[in-house]
C-alpha cells in the first residue's frame, strides 16, 4: 500500500475544501483522511496499492475551491486505513 502526505496552503479553509478532497479520494477508491491544521493549510493522508492514484489526487487538488497557493507532497508511512474520512481540525 502507498502513502502519500500533502499539505495544501492558501485559502482553503471555510470554503468545502475538505469536502471536496473526500469526493476526490472516494471516487477513486483512496483511503486515508483530510483535516484542516491549526496553521491554515488543509491536510492529507492519502492510499492506494497504486502509487499514480495518489499522484493524480495531489494534482487535482491544485483546482479545489478557495484559493489554492501551492499543494506540497512526500511519500509518507502510516497504518492501513479502511476508507477515506474528514477529520476534526488539528
Amino acid at each position: 500500500m502507498s502513502t502519500l502526505e500533502i499539505k495544501v496552503t492558501g485559502r482553503v479553509h471555510g470554503v468545502g475544501f475538505r469536502n471536496f478532497v473526500y469526493t476526490q479520494a472516494v471516487a477513486e477508491r483512496i483511503t486515508g483522511e483530510v483535516w484542516n491544521g491549526k496553521d491554515g493549510a488543509v491536510y492529507v493522508i492519502a492510499q492506494h496499492k497504486d502509487p499514480k492514484k495518489l499522484s493524480e489526487l495531489a494534482e487535482s487538488l491544485k483546482s479545489g475551491p478557495g484559493y489554492v497557493a501551492a499543494v506540497s507532497q512526500q511519500e509518507g508511512k502510516a497504518d492501513p486505513y479502511e476508507r477515506f474520512r474528514i477529520t476534526r481540525d488539528r
